[in-house]
């Protein structure tokens, strides 16, 4: 079946497939969509900021493992982040939807990202994993920093909890590790031109 957008949309797809995500940077909106049958149907109100800011030109969803929704009741629970970009900022607003819900709701308020130029705060690359009330959120800026932040759900609160060098970020399902990505000029005496690290998140 078809979802409909405009010319700047773009779409996402959650790992089973059964949740889309339409985002159209220029209008400032993101849609979501369950797959329903063979019907694809807008999952609550459209997500939108009334002032531009490049709404959901960045975007990182995290929806539980299928052994997990398969023995839920109602909609598959989903996270979803999505970046804001103005003349003198950048910042990242969250979002849930569990299982029994009926509306969007935000989890904590939203995360400016840290000191930078304009270009510099351009995010590259973003990821998010969740076990339970607690989540991992990554995001590689253009500079070349990684900022790693703890979502707490039941306390709605997020915050820093550090930061690193490379150019892109991938979190497990679970949130316990994160994969960084990293030039060969960001680490000392290696002859790589790119290299991997596998960090574990600690819960403290």
């Amino acid at each position: 079946s078809f979802l409909s957008g405009g010319e700047s949309s773009s779409l996402s797809l959650s790992a089973n497939g059964r949740i889309a995500i339409v985002v159209e940077p220029s209008l400032d909106t993101i849609r979501v969509f369950d797959l329903i049958g063979e019907k694809w149907l807008l999952r609550g109100q459209v997500l939108k900021i009334s002032m531009p800011v490049n709404f959901g030109a960045n975007v990182a969803v995290f929806t539980p493992p299928g052994n997990v929704f398969s023995h839920l009741v109602g909609r598959i629970p989903i996270t979803l982040v999505a970046s804001m970009k103005g003349a003198e900022f950048t910042m990242l607003r969250l979002y849930q939807w569990g299982s029994q819900d009926s509306e969007w709701s935000r989890v904590c308020n939203d995360i400016a990202i840290g000191n930078c130029a304009e270009i510099d705060c351009i995010i590259q690359s973003m990821s998010i994993g969740r076990d339970g009330e607690r989540g991992i959120l990554a995001i590689a800026l253009k500079n070349n920093e990684v900022y790693v932040y703890e979502i707490l759900f039941g306390a709605s609160r997020c915050s820093l909890k550090w930061t690193t060098k490379g150019t892109a970020v991938n979190v497990s399902g679970n949130g316990n590790r994160l994969a960084v990505t990293m030039q060969g000029s960001l680490i000392p005496s290696t002859s790589y031109d790119r290299t991997m690290a596998v960090f574990d998140v600690p819960r403290h």
